[in-house]
């Protein structure tokens, strides 16, 4: 973008940021000043305040320049959605990635899963461990939720059963022996 100088004096700008090219910084009289914003990867807004000051500093303007931050963008291990299947013994362990230009938060952690880190900034490799062992003739699942800068994604969880289908071990009848 950019805006004009009328002037009647020689003139320079100062305050830019390392993301922002100014061209010209300085000049005489009237101008036009073209101003280039790198991209902006982060989710936040992001500012800088230019200052147009007379060679004598006698007279100054300012020009705030705001760049609006990058739209939200939350995946994991490339998607909105993923999966990963556990077999029915405890003390296994799985990684995901996660991509995001955001700070994240893991929630809806059942107590049968363990997850590490919890929350995070940005990319980052999470490990999921399944702490117990799933004694029971049916899958259990359970779906957590990846959530930052208003958007999220859902990691599923499947453990499988340690019993095989319909099989029930009941105890009606029970003899103690010792000598």
């Amino acid at each position: 973008q950019s805006f004009t100088i009328d002037s009647n004096v020689s003139w320079t700008i100062t305050g830019n940021k390392s993301w922002l090219s100014v061209s010209p910084t300085m000049g005489k009289k009237d101008a036009t000043v073209v101003l280039t914003a790198q991209q902006n990867t982060n989710v936040g807004n992001r500012d800088c305040l230019l200052t147009i000051m007379s060679a004598d500093g006698g007279v100054s303007q300012t020009v705030k320049v705001v760049q609006d931050g990058a739209e939200g963008e939350l995946r994991v291990n490339g998607s909105t959605s993923a999966s990963l299947s556990f077999g029915a013994d405890g003390g296994e362990k799985q990684q995901i990635n996660i991509t995001a230009n955001s700070d994240w938060t893991i929630t809806s952690i059942p107590d049968w899963i363990r997850v590490s880190p919890v929350n995070g900034s940005k990319n980052s490799t999470i490990t999921v461990t399944i702490d117990k062992e799933n004694f029971s003739d049916e899958d259990r699942e359970a779906t957590l939720v990846i959530a930052g800068s208003g958007i999220s994604a859902n990691l599923n969880i499947l453990q499988a059963a340690k019993l095989a289908k319909n099989c029930r071990v009941t105890l009606s009848n029970k003899t103690i022996m010792w000598d």
